[in-house]
Protein backbone atom coordinates (compact mmCIF):
# COMPACT_ATOMS: atom_id res chain seq x y z
CA UNK A 1 0.00 0.00 0.00
CA UNK A 2 1.37 3.35 -1.24
CA UNK A 3 0.50 5.75 1.42
CA UNK A 4 0.49 10.09 0.50
CA UNK A 5 1.42 12.25 2.09
CA UNK A 6 -0.03 15.32 2.72
CA UNK A 7 1.61 19.49 3.65
CA UNK A 8 -0.57 22.30 4.73
CA UNK A 9 0.24 25.37 3.82
CA UNK A 10 -0.15 28.91 4.69
CA UNK A 11 0.70 32.12 3.25
CA UNK A 12 1.03 35.74 4.91
CA UNK A 13 -1.85 37.21 6.70
CA UNK A 14 -4.09 35.06 3.55
CA UNK A 15 -7.23 33.04 5.18
CA UNK A 16 -6.85 30.51 2.46
CA UNK A 17 -5.09 27.20 3.44
CA UNK A 18 -3.38 25.00 0.57
CA UNK A 19 -3.24 21.24 0.82
CA UNK A 20 -0.51 19.70 -1.21
CA UNK A 21 0.13 15.89 -1.27
CA UNK A 22 2.61 14.12 -2.05
CA UNK A 23 3.10 10.49 -3.67
CA UNK A 24 4.55 8.72 -0.33
CA UNK A 25 7.14 6.43 -2.49
CA UNK A 26 8.07 8.90 -5.24
CA UNK A 27 7.72 12.21 -3.29
CA UNK A 28 5.93 13.85 -6.31
CA UNK A 29 2.90 16.04 -6.15
CA UNK A 30 0.16 14.32 -6.64
CA UNK A 31 -2.96 17.06 -5.89
CA UNK A 32 -3.56 20.48 -4.86
CA UNK A 33 -6.64 21.44 -2.58
CA UNK A 34 -7.43 24.85 -1.39
CA UNK A 35 -9.88 25.52 1.64
CA UNK A 36 -11.72 29.13 2.33
CA UNK A 37 -12.34 32.21 0.38
CA UNK A 38 -10.09 32.20 -2.77
CA UNK A 39 -10.19 34.46 -5.62
CA UNK A 40 -9.59 32.73 -9.40
CA UNK A 41 -6.48 34.38 -9.57
CA UNK A 42 -5.42 32.73 -6.67
CA UNK A 43 -6.29 29.60 -7.42
CA UNK A 44 -4.13 30.37 -10.69
CA UNK A 45 -1.14 31.30 -8.86
CA UNK A 46 -1.59 29.00 -6.54
CA UNK A 47 -1.34 26.27 -9.33
CA UNK A 48 1.26 27.60 -11.55
CA UNK A 49 3.71 27.92 -8.11
CA UNK A 50 3.11 24.52 -7.52
CA UNK A 51 6.29 23.05 -5.50
CA UNK A 52 7.04 19.51 -8.01
CA UNK A 53 7.87 17.55 -5.16
CA UNK A 54 7.36 17.24 -1.20
CA UNK A 55 11.61 18.44 -1.34
CA UNK A 56 11.10 21.49 -3.62
CA UNK A 57 8.01 22.55 -0.86
CA UNK A 58 10.20 22.05 2.30
CA UNK A 59 13.65 23.69 0.67
CA UNK A 60 12.27 26.27 -1.89
CA UNK A 61 8.90 27.28 -1.68
CA UNK A 62 9.22 30.31 0.79
CA UNK A 63 12.31 31.39 -1.31
CA UNK A 64 9.89 31.31 -4.37
CA UNK A 65 7.19 32.56 -2.69
CA UNK A 66 8.62 35.54 -0.62
CA UNK A 67 6.06 35.81 1.93
CA UNK A 68 6.19 34.27 5.36
CA UNK A 69 4.85 30.47 4.74
CA UNK A 70 4.14 27.81 6.89
CA UNK A 71 4.30 24.55 5.79
CA UNK A 72 2.91 21.39 8.54
CA UNK A 73 2.91 17.89 7.64
CA UNK A 74 -0.40 16.58 8.43
CA UNK A 75 -0.82 12.98 8.34
CA UNK A 76 -3.62 11.88 5.97
CA UNK A 77 -5.30 9.57 7.60
CA UNK A 78 -5.85 10.52 11.31
CA UNK A 79 -7.41 8.33 13.88
CA UNK A 80 -8.28 8.96 17.28
CA UNK A 81 -5.21 7.28 18.13
CA UNK A 82 -3.02 9.27 16.62
CA UNK A 83 -4.90 12.98 18.18
CA UNK A 84 -4.91 11.00 21.23
CA UNK A 85 -1.08 10.10 21.72
CA UNK A 86 -0.13 13.43 20.15
CA UNK A 87 -2.22 15.32 22.67
CA UNK A 88 -0.39 13.89 25.79
CA UNK A 89 -2.49 14.94 28.40
CA UNK A 90 -4.70 11.87 28.77
CA UNK A 91 -6.86 12.66 31.60
CA UNK A 92 -10.31 13.65 31.50
CA UNK A 93 -13.20 11.36 29.26
CA UNK A 94 -11.51 9.47 27.00
CA UNK A 95 -15.09 8.23 25.58
CA UNK A 96 -16.33 11.57 25.19
CA UNK A 97 -13.28 12.84 23.49
CA UNK A 98 -13.36 10.06 20.98
CA UNK A 99 -17.13 10.72 20.46
CA UNK A 100 -16.28 14.62 19.69
CA UNK A 101 -13.20 13.53 17.31
CA UNK A 102 -15.95 11.39 15.27
CA UNK A 103 -17.97 14.07 14.73
CA UNK A 104 -15.34 16.18 13.03
CA UNK A 105 -14.84 15.97 8.94
CA UNK A 106 -10.92 15.34 7.63
CA UNK A 107 -10.28 19.14 7.18
CA UNK A 108 -10.82 20.10 10.93
CA UNK A 109 -9.03 16.83 12.40
CA UNK A 110 -6.68 18.31 10.48
CA UNK A 111 -6.57 21.45 11.89
CA UNK A 112 -7.08 19.79 15.67
CA UNK A 113 -3.91 18.36 14.70
CA UNK A 114 -1.86 21.10 12.82
CA UNK A 115 -2.60 23.34 16.09
CA UNK A 116 -1.47 21.60 18.60
CA UNK A 117 2.13 22.32 18.63
CA UNK A 118 1.31 26.29 18.57
CA UNK A 119 -1.04 25.24 21.25
CA UNK A 120 1.55 23.03 23.46
CA UNK A 121 3.72 26.12 22.28
CA UNK A 122 1.98 28.77 23.84
CA UNK A 123 1.53 26.37 27.09
CA UNK A 124 5.13 26.43 27.48
CA UNK A 125 5.66 30.50 27.60
CA UNK A 126 2.55 30.68 29.61
CA UNK A 127 3.72 28.24 31.99
CA UNK A 128 0.37 29.13 34.98
CA UNK A 129 -2.04 27.96 31.79
CA UNK A 130 -3.16 24.20 32.80
CA UNK A 131 -3.74 22.27 29.27
CA UNK A 132 -7.03 21.34 28.57
CA UNK A 133 -8.91 18.12 28.88
CA UNK A 134 -8.96 16.62 24.95
CA UNK A 135 -12.44 16.65 24.99
CA UNK A 136 -12.87 20.00 26.12
CA UNK A 137 -10.30 20.87 23.08
CA UNK A 138 -12.44 19.28 20.84
CA UNK A 139 -15.61 21.06 21.72
CA UNK A 140 -14.66 24.60 21.76
CA UNK A 141 -12.60 23.80 19.02
CA UNK A 142 -9.73 24.89 20.22
CA UNK A 143 -8.04 25.58 16.89
CA UNK A 144 -10.17 27.89 15.53
CA UNK A 145 -9.41 30.67 17.94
Amino acid sequence: MNLNLEYMVKIGDNPATIYYSFDGKTKMVRGVRITGNVELHQVRWVLSNAPSSEGDLIKNFQKRVGKKVIIKYVPVDITFADFWEKYGNKIGKKKRAEHLWGLLNTEERQKAIAYLDSYNSYLRQNPNITKLYPETYLSQERWNN
